[in-house]
């Protein structure tokens, strides 16, 4: 299929453009000290804004500027010829990379002619150095540059006349590729402010037009070129160049590669689909495809064009791809995963387009089968390019007609690569295993496990044994006994893992529980301490299995389960508690409100040590708050009197806001103060925030750490001590038994912290458990909204404060 004509060339871009009698020189009027007085001037009337503002590109604070901005314009009487001017060498700065002579030889004096013939070096050098002395710099130059906008006709044509006065002026036959960065220096301001200033239709084609005429001088220097793909589009939609000059753009000119990237990549899907470019891509990936699919076994012109491609489209090109590789995929797959610059054979080739091909539109079961028929692809070969490539799965389940077999793919794709801490991150992972086992039954199920095998296997991550034995154990196929066996003669780490997960026994779930809580203390207990770091990794490798245990079992976490193993221990030896971990739950609970058992309590009793600690804390049954005596089985409120226990009561550890609400907090405080009582954790002493201390952005939003900036490794450091979790860019906390979540709105300050080791703190909501929906302040409990502010009240006064 005849794309192009490569001859063929489109007229009006021939002659190069035409510009009046435009001296670069005489444009340069501002002496040093007018820039230096107008830019101290800037520099001030932004300096006293600054403390207000989080980034220049946030809405609000553009305002700001722009408020700022145009009645400063208006009063220094500064005009287009000044901002254009101001704007230059604002560009130059951001250039400090490169000094304008650093790069001039002796034997090429005639570069050094040519650039202060164009330009006044010296006073270039000059204010760049009045620029690095300004307060904020950075800002500074980025309000000059944004302001080229509102005077966007005249900074054009000034940029049209200067770029291409300077390209026609260009000595072509002295130029070579060692002039690149010198002549990067000598474009880059004009070649920016074309594109900043371009305003209309009329502005893009002289820009197009200027840059390929560049483009035609420089093609032999430069390694990208001088305009983007989206230009190249662009002028092709809008009728600038014709479908033949795209289509040598990307397929034989110099930085095809390039464009074919961009073309194909995800970025200009939305634009492809709105135009023709839509068939003229699908004619080159075609075109390409049948090049290469048709080739021998050896890299045509065609595979170093597709090496290029992030995003190749249609499932027919898929289907032909797995019939070329046969029945080997998983021989290749891993084996040939190579740079594109090491793609030497055919089938390399095929692995990488393998890779990359995406589903387009059209790409359903119906045209599958006729593919599947066509290249008389089998089951086999179908399940293994799908376990490779589970983006396909959807389209696959439909046309098998096979129910969660993409929840299956996607599981077992998890479950091979997951270390075991991992395993249960979502709470209904084991469920979902058993649905899809379900939804597909027996064989089915085993025909996927298969590919996931031969996948797992020869990429050399794991292996099928491995694969099957997490899966049959969560399935509730696995032999207790032979897997107790293994993990404890053996000392197999993973037989340990897979214990845990195993399905509990219903109708005796308490000695099931008990039983296996013993095995992973023995497995514990057993490892020789003289290896440290095996001792180490044994350790490690016992808190995961029990995390895992205690989280299929239902429990809130591992310390909980273990109080209740140690509550039924068969052996009539004193429970062992951590006490560590005790005070660190049972502030927890004090936090979330989650009741502790009359077992579970009684169970920490018994340990002398842990005991001592729940004497000091205040406890609440019903509707007596004290401490806690379970010798006498009761309460003991502040008045002395006893609230008696019963054995099903469960017991809250009192928040301090319930006691300060009910007038209860400072005779506490004076009480445990005159009976010699210090608290494990801060509950009587505890800062307690009130929601009229907030400041409302609006009935949802907390705005009080408005732009407060912390530093970011301390910040996470609280936070993971305090329950808080990173999620996307923001920073969340659960309170599981108010089902509400609060989240903290984070942000990275580029004017504050161009390193990225610090946050600004942005807004602070609330939102529903259940639903996901935000809650109005005023409906969130107390407890949620003190905890909350502690934490980050925490984090604002422990940190010294960052001044933006």
């Amino acid at each position: 299929m005849k794309l192009f004509d490569p001859e063929l060339e489109d007229e009006w871009l021939i002659p190069e453009p035409i510009v009046s009698d435009f001296s670069l020189q005489s444009f340069f009027t501002l002496s040093v000290q007018e820039i230096g007085s107008l830019l101290t001037l800037l520099d001030d009337a932004i300096d006293k804004i600054v403390p207000l503002m989080d980034s220049a590109d946030d809405d609000d604070n553009i305002k700001k500027f722009t408020a700022l901005w145009e009645p400063f314009v208006e009063q220094n009487n500064w005009s287009s010829s000044v901002i254009i001017q101001l704007n230059f060498y604002a560009k130059m700065c951001h250039a400090s990379w490169l000094t304008p002579t650093d790069d001039h030889s002796n034997s090429d004096n005639w570069r050094s002619s040519f650039a202060n013939h164009i330009y006044p070096l010296e006073k270039l050098i000059e204010v760049r150095e009045l620029i690095d002395n300004l307060k904020h710099p950075r800002i500074v130059t980025y309000r000059i540059e944004k302001y080229l906008e509102q005077i966007n006709p005249v900074a054009f044509e000034v940029a049209y006349q200067a770029f291409n006065t300077i390209v026609q002026a260009l000595p072509q036959k002295k130029l070579h590729e060692d002039h690149s960065r010198w002549l990067e220096f000598l474009m880059m301001p004009w070649k920016t402010m074309l594109r900043e200033a371009e305003y209309d239709d009329e502005s893009f084609k002289k820009r197009f037009y200027s840059l390929y005429s560049y483009e035609r001088v420089a093609k032999h220097i430069f390694r990208e070129p001088a305009y983007s793909m989206y230009d190249v589009m662009r002028a092709c939609c809008e009728g600038l160049i014709s479908e033949n000059e795209l289509y040598k753009q990307v397929l034989i000119g110099k930085h095809n590669r390039y464009f074919l990237n961009e073309l194909f990549c995800s970025r200009a899907e939305e634009y492809v689909k709105e135009s023709k470019l839509g068939r003229i891509r699908d004619n080159i990936l075609q075109s390409l495809m049948d090049t290469e699919l048709e080739s021998s076994d050896y890299p045509t012109d065609a595979s170093y064009l597709l090496i290029h491609m992030q995003d190749v489209e249609g499932m027919q090109n898929w289907i032909r791809i797995i019939a070329l590789l046969g029945d080997d995929l998983h021989h290749y797959y891993y084996k040939d995963q190579k740079f594109s610059t090491d793609i030497s054979t055919k089938r390399e080739m095929l692995i990488h387009l393998f890779r990359h091909i995406n589903s387009a539109s059209g790409d359903d079961p119906v045209l599958l089968r006729q593919l599947i028929q066509q290249y008389d692809i089998s089951q086999g070969q179908l399940l293994d390019a799908v376990m490779f490539q589970p983006r396909w799965s959807t389209i696959i389940e439909d046309y098998l007609e096979w129910p969660t077999m993409a929840d299956a793919v996607e599981l077992m794709n998890l479950y091979a690569y997951w270390p075991p801490e991992r395993w249960l991150e979502e709470e209904d992972d084991i469920r979902k295993f058993r649905d899809v086992y379900t939804g597909l039954g027996e064989v089915r199920f085993r025909a996927l496990l298969e590919s996931a095998a031969r996948k797992i296997g020869s990429g050399n991550f794991s292996n099928y044994t491995s694969l099957k034995l997490r899966i049959d154990a969560v399935l509730g196929q696995l032999d207790m006994k032979l897997v107790t066996a293994s993990l404890l003669n053996d000392r197999s780490k993973e037989h340990l893992f897979v214990y845990s997960v195993m399905p509990i026994s219903m109708d005796m779930a308490i000695a099931d529980l008990y039983d296996r809580y013993v095995v992973i203390n023995r497995f514990r207990n057993e490892s020789d301490p003289s290896d440290s770091s095996n001792f180490a990794d044994d350790s490690k490798a016992a808190d995961t299995a029990m995390n895992l245990l205690a989280e299929c079992a239902g429990y809130a976490n591992a310390t909980r389960f273990i109080w209740h193993m140690e509550s039924v221990k068969k052996d009539g030896a004193d429970p062992v508690i951590d006490v560590s971990q005790m005070i660190i739950e049972l502030e927890r609970s004090m936090e979330s409100q989650d009741p502790l058992t009359i077992d579970e309590l009684n169970v920490l009793w018994r340990n002398p040590p842990s005991q001592v600690l729940l004497r000091s804390i205040l406890f609440r049954n019903g509707h007596v708050a004290g401490l806690l005596d379970l010798d006498k089985g009761c309460v003991r409120a502040l008045d002395g009197e006893g609230a008696p226990i019963t054995a099903l009561e469960s017991i809250v550890v009192e928040h301090p806001y319930y006691l300060l609400e009910n007038s209860l907090l400072d005779g506490w405080k004076s009480r445990l103060r005159e009976m010699g009582i210090t608290q494990p954790f801060e509950q009587v002493q505890r800062d307690i925030f009130l929601n009229k201390m907030c400041a409302g952005a609006d009935e949802f939003f907390i705005d009080t750490f408005l732009n407060k900036t912390v530093r970011l490794k301390v910040m996470l450091d609280l936070l993971n001590n305090h329950f808080w979790k990173n999620e996307k860019e923001n920073t969340c906390k659960l309170f599981q038994m108010f089902g509400v979540k609060a989240t903290i709105e984070t942000k990275y300050n580029p004017h504050v912290d161009e390193d990225k080791t610090s946050l600004t703190l942005k807004r602070l909501y609330f939102e529903s458990c259940t639903t996901g929906e935000r809650i109005a302040l005023e409906q969130v409990p107390s407890v949620v909204i003190s905890e909350t502010l502690r934490d980050l009240y925490k984090i604002t006064e422990i940190q010294c404060l960052i001044s933006p």
